[in-house]
């Protein structure tokens, strides 16, 4: 499998390959080889499922713990996913689903979590799971048996209580959004936390069998496995390889069949005769700076690098150009909230700048800087490599320190001994907040050792503006997105002058183009002329016909002799506003006709739509086509940002107008 790395500074692309047994699936997802493995004889890939057989899938480290609750390397947890499961999972697709729990609730006031165990789920010693053993392991897991918590998210669980024999009701101080995420926390057997290590228990696909450190462990088939049907293979040893040079080797002489580190290059070598596979990844990578080490702890000195390193370069070298460059801690992964950052420091470097900055710092001539890299990892050791020739550009003398994987572990990201690494972070709940969490200052996580009371305070709102809202929305969902609806339009076209033609309508064509991006069908359009009475009965007329949308154009303004807003108005219909504080448009009238049954809404178009660019119709149409009823307050608001500025190259709706 082919994979991708996202790093702050570039994307890398890592590869997965497949020799003897073919997967379909995500990279470093270890629940692709749990549910997804495929027997193929030598390079062949079967067209569907096949049960039975083995594959040995090479990984580049020792796993850090067999306790599910306390192993924090990614790679420990890509295995244990499939020993261990939650009440809930992510699926292939990164969508939450129900794994021990057949379902959940969650209170109006976001403090209660309800769930309902699924029936037939057993641990791997035969044991049905009970009610028990759920609230065991969550109470180990939020450090509510001894005072310790393990899982860091799940802090908040003030109890778990048993309702009954099938449910189990989870009590949280504060209300969170994402927290229904947390609840990926393995469900072990009540109890059994001392011998976690030694005797894994779970409820995946596939059960514990052994370990042997320094060479890896083996698992196999979960025959009692809740969801039927999987898995399709009957053991999966995952064997340490240590790098991809040797891995490589290891795929060519068959001792591997799945690997998912190789570089670009490597797999490139071998895509004639073995399956290779690209994803994306919630994997990070980057060039991650010790905030603590001086000079690091200067702003302008970690500019500096920013703008010396030559991003395009380490994709194209590492990665043969085929990886992401991203320039935030925020996976494009996801979409929802990530924001391409690149063009804050560009991905081709700027020595002049990145000198000018070291210079203002004080460190004209450079400094030294020790770059801390697990060994295991190529790509790593790779983007290393390249990293160091570029900062010598600048005159930062950087040196490459290789250390062993648990090394790794303990000196940079549990003690913070270093002064910058390349590594990778991953984001194992899919949850934006699970990312930006760790940089908040006192959190466990933060091994850069970021410290801004800006940040901390943004964070700290971002909760409580979270929070207000929920309280605020009461019973009702915090926002509502609505679709727009098919509308019958009907047009009404006022003023003398048209009527007699004596002047050409040029509003009805521009109204007609604006109404073709929205599902509208204009039904009828009408020129009553400047007669108030005629005004009046073809807006009724339309409505009787059964018009959703009635527009009245040609005449809108202060005009004494203008009767529209007249004729709108004897027609019974209930009028919001007769002006707006937004230009152009501030003689807009919305109006609301109750007519059998049904209530229409009446607008009256000042003539700006028909020669302005962007006006307050463009604020407006968008909530008439969606049915959200529209109120004279919230036209009063409007009044803020209510200034079109005519820019040369309008990006409306992004700006500021009418918000």
């Amino acid at each position: 499998m082919k994979k991708r790395l996202h790093i702050l500074f570039m994307a890398l692309l890592a590869m997965a390959v497949l020799g003897g047994c073919g997967a379909d699936g995500t990279g470093e997802s270890s629940e692709d080889t749990s549910s997804k493995e495929q027997n193929v004889q030598e390079t062949e890939i079967s067209e569907g499922p096949v049960y039975g057989g083995s594959v040995v899938v090479g990984i580049q480290q020792d796993i850090d713990s067999l306790d599910p609750h306390k192993a924090t390397a990614a790679g420990t947890k890509e295995i244990l996913f499939n020993v261990f499961e939650g009440l809930v999972k992510p699926d292939e697709n990164g969508n939450l689903i129900c794994a021990v729990a057949s379902d959940y609730s969650i209170s109006d006031d976001g403090l209660v979590y309800t769930f309902t165990l699924r029936d037939g789920v057993k641990f791997h010693n035969g044991n049905d799971v009970t009610c028990e053993d759920v609230k065991y392991s969550l109470e180990r897991a939020a450090g509510l048996l001894d005072g310790t918590p393990l899982v860091a998210t799940l802090q908040t669980i003030q109890a778990v209580d048993i309702l009954d024999d099938k449910t189990v009701q989870v009590t949280v101080d504060t209300p969170n959004t994402e927290l229904i995420y947390s609840f990926v926390t393995a469900i072990i057997p009540a109890g059994s936390g001392e011998d976690a290590e030694a005797d894994p228990v779970g409820t995946g696909p596939f059960s514990f069998v052994s370990y042997t450190p320094q060479e890896g462990i083996v698992l196999a088939k979960n025959e009692n496995y809740w969801q039927e049907g999987l898995p399709y293979l009957d053991e999966v040893d995952f064997k340490i390889v240590g790098s991809a040079d040797t891995a490589l080797l290891e795929l060519q002489g068959g001792s591997i069949d799945i690997y998912a580190y190789l570089t670009d290059s490597q797999a490139n070598e071998l895509k004639d005769s073995f399956n290779v596979i690209s994803s994306p990844s919630n994997v990070v990578q980057a060039l991650f700076l010790n905030n603590d080490y001086e000079p690091l702890s200067d702003v302008k000195v970690r500019q500096a690098i920013c703008y010396a390193l030559d991003k395009d370069m380490v994709n194209e070298f590492v990665a043969g150009g085929n990886g992401t460059l991203i320039s935030s801690a925020m996976l494009p992964t996801l979409k929802d909230y990530y924001e391409d950052l690149n063009d804050l420091y560009g991905t081709s470097a700027n020595v002049e700048k990145a000198k000018e900055l070291l210079t203002e710092a004080g460190y004209a001539d450079g400094f030294d800087l020790a770059i801390a890299v697990p060994s295991v990892y190529e790509f790593h050791m790779q983007t290393a490599e390249v990293v160091v020739e570029q900062l010598k550009a600048v005159g930062i003398n950087a040196t490459i320190d290789a250390v062993e994987w648990n090394t790794w572990l303990e000196d940079v990201y549990t003690n913070r001994e270093y002064q910058a690494t390349i590594s990778g972070i991953t984001c194992s709940d899919l949850t934006p907040g699970y990312l930006l969490n760790r940089f908040q200052t006192d959190s466990k996580k933060n091994f850069v050792n970021f410290k801004s009371t800006e940040y901390d305070e943004l964070w700290k709102a971002t909760q409580e503006t979270q929070d207000a809202a929920e309280k605020a929305a009461g019973n009702l969902p915090i926002f509502d997105i609505l679709p727009y609806q098919h509308k019958k339009v009907g047009i009404v076209t006022t003023g003398s002058e048209i009527k007699k033609g004596l002047i050409r309508d040029t509003f009805t064509p521009v109204l007609r183009e604006k109404l073709s991006g929205f599902p509208t069908e204009v039904t009828g359009q009408v020129m009553p002329g400047d007669d108030k009475e005629e005004i009046t009965k073809a807006i009724l007329s339309f409505a009787d016909a059964g018009a959703d949308l009635i527009f009245c154009t040609g005449g809108m303004s202060v005009d004494p002799d203008d009767r529209t807003p007249g004729g709108i108005r004897d027609t019974g219909a209930k009028i919001i506003t007769y002006g707006a504080p937004v230009l152009p448009g501030a003689m807009l009238l919305v109006a609301y006709l109750e007519r059998n049954g049904r209530s229409i809404p009446v607008l009256g178009l000042p003539g700006c739509v028909m020669y302005a660019k962007r006006t307050v119709f463009d604020l407006i149409l968008p909530r008439v086509m969606a049915d959200d009823e529209i109120k004279a307050e919230e036209i009063a608001r409007l009044g803020e940002g209510g200034l079109c500025l005519n820019c040369p190259v309008c990006t409306f709706p992004n700006c500021g107008f009418g918000k």
